[in-house]
């Protein structure tokens, strides 16, 4: 977390240690997360990647809710995957395969680097911040 600290950014804390940082920061741009990733990759190495969203993003994908028709089961999991940018090409779909997990097909056919959580993470994510109100990235 040393990262965002020197970043400029307060109140840092992960939620259930995989890879979810909440902090406040002292503006609302990309400077910031631009400084976290140098950090980051100084740290870890030239391959550290990072994706943010600010708690504003993740209320809208909450209140949008995309499963909200949809009931989670034993056999049945619901995941959102964030990308790290709008992908150039289109997708190719479907992303069944036998073989791979569904996130790196996910990657492979975006052709963008990407991040996958359960949806009851990501709506976990989003009560946690609320209770602070941090930006969340």
């Amino acid at each position: 977390m040393p990262a965002f600290v020197v970043s400029g950014c307060k109140d840092v804390r992960t939620y259930i240690r995989s890879g979810n940082v909440l902090f406040t920061c002292p503006n609302d741009n990309a400077a910031p997360f631009r400084r976290i990733l140098k950090e980051l990759r100084e740290l870890a190495g030239d391959k550290a990647k990072a994706i943010y969203r600010t708690l504003d993003e993740l209320n809208a994908l909450g209140n949008d809710n995309p499963f909200k028709k949809i009931s989670e089961t034993s056999s049945k999991k619901l995941f959102v995957t964030f990308l790290s940018s709008k992908p150039e090409k289109p997708a190719r779909f479907p992303t069944e395969s036998a073989n791979e997990p569904f996130r790196v097909i996910v990657q492979a056919r975006l052709w963008v680097s990407t991040t996958t959580r359960n949806w009851s993470t990501v709506t976990k994510i989003v009560e946690f911040a609320r209770m602070s109100r941090p930006v969340l990235r």
